[in-house]
């Protein structure tokens, strides 16, 4: 799949630290994307000089909602937008497996998923789905963990 810069920019995010905290993004704010483009510029800069500490200090500004002149530059609403814009109807079936203590679906959340059966990289108990095709899905591969699946609840509660 070829994603967009915006696109590819919150995959990433969501493989380093965003998974853990996008349902507390701010729900109000600016929604326009394209002021994300320069802090997008910005992030490749610092990881191209693998300057851990700036990383480290720019995933966390991210999870709290990209704060300028104390207005939220990623929502909520605009992270639910471009994570739909990211979601391709899966064209085979597959076996993905999802690693938590809590295996409860809710609904409108997204999660992590894996093609790999191996939980030695996770923690939790796992839990196997075949995904049939035409389900939507975000293959994370390449720029969250290698083999990811992000997912919409939502998909697997139809």
């Amino acid at each position: 799949m070829k994603y967009d810069i915006i696109q590819e920019f919150i995959i990433t995010q969501w493989g380093r630290l965003l998974y853990l905290d996008w349902e507390t993004l701010p729900t109000t704010g600016n929604t326009n994307k394209l002021k994300l483009i320069p802090h997008i510029q910005y992030f490749h800069d610092i990881t191209t000089k693998e300057d851990e500490e700036a990383i480290e200090e720019f995933e966390e500004w991210v999870a709290e909602g990209m704060y300028v002149n104390n207005y939220p530059l990623l929502t909520l609403q605009l992270f639910n937008e471009i994570m739909t814009s990211c979601q391709v109807p899966l064209e085979n079936e597959i076996e993905v497996y999802r690693y938590s203590d809590d295996h409860i679906l809710k609904p409108n959340k997204w999660i992590s998923m894996t093609t790999i059966k191996d939980n030695s990289p996770y923690s939790g108990k796992m839990i196997e789905y075949t995904l049939m095709p035409g389900i939507l899905i975000i293959d994370a591969h390449g720029l969250a963990d290698d083999n990811e699946i992000i997912i919409n609840t939502n998909e697997l509660l139809k």
